[in-house]
C-alpha cells in the first residue's frame, strides 16, 4: 500500500484479506520504490486523500 496518513484508518480492514501488507508513506520512504515493489509484490493499493494526492510533491516518486 502506498499511502498518506488518511489510509491509516483503512489498514485494519485489510488484515483479514491479506497474509502480508507492506505499507509505504512516500513522505518518509527514501529508498527506490521500484526496487521495493519488484520484491514479490503482486498487488498495490494507492490510497490517498484526494487533496493530498494532488498537492503531495512526493507522489512524483511513483513515476520512476
Amino acid at each position: 500500500m502506498v499511502k498518506d496518513s488518511y489510509a491509516n484508518s483503512f489498514i485494519p480492514f485489510l488484515l483479514n484479506h491479506f497474509s502480508e501488507i507492506d505499507v509505504v508513506d512516500l513522505r518518509y520512504y527514501e529508498e527506490d520504490l521500484a526496487l521495493f515493489v519488484n520484491h514479490d509484490i503482486h498487488d498495490m493499493l494507492l490510497l490517498y486523500n484526494a487533496n493530498t494526492f494532488f498537492e503531495d510533491p512526493f507522489i512524483k516518486n511513483l513515476a520512476k
